[in-house]
C-alpha cells in the first residue's frame, strides 16, 4: 500500500473521528495528546509535552487517569521539566490534578499541580498551576492540548473510579 493511501486512510479516520464527538459507543479510551503552550514567570517560556489519557465514562461522565510530561525552553537550554500523573473529570469543561516531579535550577522536587480545561475532542484549551511543596516553587502555564480518543474493546478494567 502506497503512503499517500495510508495518508489519506489517516486523515479520513482523523475526520470521522471528529465528526462523531462523545457519542462512541465504548465507554473506554486511551487518549494520546501533545502540549502547546506557553509558562508565565521566572524560568517560563515556550512549553512542549505529551500527554496520555486513560479514559473511562460513568453515569454519562468521562473520568481518566492522567501522565503527561512538560518540557519548557530552548534545546541547549532546558528551563525545567515536569512529570505529572493526575485524575481528571470532564464534560466538555473539566479539572484534572495530581502529584507532579518538577526538575529545574533548584533541582528536583515534589509537588502537585491542578489543570483546568475547556473543549470537545481536540484541540482544547488549558491552564495548568504547579506549586511544589517544599520550595514554594510555582509555574503558571496555558496553551492548548491535540488529543486524539481511541475506544478501547474488549472488558472494561476498572481502575476504582466508580
Amino acid at each position: 500500500m502506497s503512503d499517500m493511501v495510508k495518508n489519506r486512510r489517516l486523515w479520513l479516520m482523523l475526520a470521522l473521528s471528529l465528526l462523531a464527538g462523545t457519542s462512541w459507543a465504548d465507554v473506554r479510551f486511551i487518549s494520546p495528546g501533545i502540549k502547546l503552550g506557553y509558562t508565565f514567570g521566572q524560568g517560563g517560556g515556550f512549553t512542549t509535552g505529551i500527554e496520555g489519557s486513560y479514559i473511562v465514562w460513568r453515569n454519562e461522565i468521562p473520568m481518566a487517569v492522567v501522565l503527561n510530561l512538560d518540557l519548557c525552553g530552548r534545546e541547549e537550554k532546558l528551563e525545567y521539566q515536569k512529570v505529572h500523573l493526575g485524575w481528571q473529570i470532564s464534560h466538555v469543561v473539566g479539572i484534572e490534578a495530581g502529584p507532579t516531579i518538577i526538575w529545574d535550577g533548584d533541582g528536583p522536587a515534589l509537588g502537585m499541580t491542578v489543570t483546568p480545561f475547556a473543549g470537545l475532542v481536540f484541540p482544547y484549551g488549558y491552564y495548568s498551576y504547579t506549586r511544589d511543596f517544599a520550595g514554594g516553587r510555582q509555574r503558571n502555564e496555558a496553551g492548548l492540548l491535540l488529543k486524539m480518543p481511541v475506544a478501547l474493546p474488549g472488558h472494561e478494567f476498572e481502575l476504582g473510579l466508580q
